[in-house]
């Protein structure tokens, strides 16, 4: 059976510059997904999401990013994401 998609929807922060959101999987909270954020020129970093699903990327630079998701390992989902 495939693993749902999950819904992810990261916002940037104007005010910090830190990108952050919450990984939903049918619409409940998907906690320990492993995100992870890129560009070139730019170090990956990598998150865990929280219990409540919830991650964070604090201080990233103005740019454009690739965040990627992975549950249970595998890749779910992957956006572009701007950071103004």
């Amino acid at each position: 059976m495939p693993t749902p998609s999950p819904d992810l929807i990261p916002t940037p922060t104007p005010e910090t510059n830190d990108l952050l959101g919450v990984v939903t999987v049918g619409g409940s909270p998907r906690p320990g997904a492993l995100l992870q954020l890129s560009a070139e020129g730019f170090a990956t970093r990598q998150t865990v999401s929280g219990q409540d699903g919830s991650y964070r990327f604090v201080d990233v630079p103005p740019g454009t990013y690739v965040l990627v998701v992975k549950v249970n390992g595998a890749i779910t989902e992957t956006r572009i994401v701007t950071v103004k």
